[in-house]
């Protein structure tokens, strides 16, 4: 799955929370198929698993465009397995760094 995200004016982070609430606006109109919303609810669930997870500062440190100074499209490549996202943009295909789990 990919999941298509606009940053402008803003960073990586915002864009990925702003699409996502987008989402779920979307998932509660009622004349939306079966078949759309479960699309819609694997968007959210991935959206969800890279938000909590992804270490933001260490993105945007290595990646100053992701800082959402430029306008800039970004895909998230989501495998069946969250933890292998991948970003991409331009030619450029990066794989997100992930917060240390204190569990």
């Amino acid at each position: 799955m990919k999941i298509e995200i606009k940053l402008k004016h803003h960073c990586i982070k915002t864009g990925a929370e702003k699409k996502y609430n987008k989402l779920i606006k979307q998932y509660f109109i009622s004349t939306l198929s079966e078949l759309k919303k479960v699309d819609i609810e694997a968007q959210i669930e991935a959206l969800k698993f890279f938000l909590e997870n992804a270490d933001f500062n260490r993105i945007r440190a290595a990646y100053p465009e992701l800082s959402g100074f430029d306008e800039l499209s970004i895909t998230l490549m989501i495998p069946e397995n969250h933890h292998e996202i991948k970003i991409a943009y331009k030619d450029i295909i990066i794989n997100p760094e992930w917060r240390i789990s204190h569990e």
